[in-house]
């Protein structure tokens, strides 16, 4: 999947590389994935996570899981700039749809930025956050 400039809003864009099971593409854009081939799945974000990139995000995740009951989702946030609460809104979506199953999601570290928003909204009181990734501390399994 490429990135689309024209999908994006006219905010001024950041250089995003983005690698999507192994192939790495370099685009212009506001939100960059970076997908692991492994179980549990790992998604890496870098950039803004607002309305005009909710949607890529989503789509990737919904392929990421797709058929996998009780899938274990971890987001990479460390280059993840700005979420706004559309952004936050679809983290909560999505740890409904991994949680009601036995599923996981767990945040992997957050910038100082999207951590305060966290930490603001309540959501991690609610959503696993490491600073590690849980496989070292066994949070998905």
């Amino acid at each position: 999947m490429r990135f689309s400039e024209s999908s994006l809003s006219a905010r001024e864009r950041v250089r995003v590389t983005a690698v999507f099971l192994g192939r790495v593409d370099t685009c212009s854009g506001l939100l960059g994935l970076l997908l692991f081939p492994a179980v549990p799945v790992r998604v890496g974000l870098a950039g803004e996570l607002d309305h005009t990139t909710t949607g890529l995000l989503d789509a990737e995740l919904a392929s990421a899981v797709a058929g996998v009951l009780g899938a274990s989702v971890a987001l990479e946030l460390a280059h993840l700039t700005f979420a706004s609460l559309a952004g936050l809104g679809l983290l909560v979506i999505w740890w409904r749809r991994l949680t009601r199953p036995g599923g996981r999601l767990v945040l992997l570290n957050p910038t100082r930025q999207v951590r305060s928003a966290l930490t603001t909204t309540g959501i991690d009181q609610v959503i696993i956050i490491h600073r590690t990734p849980p496989w070292a501390t066994g949070a998905l399994n």
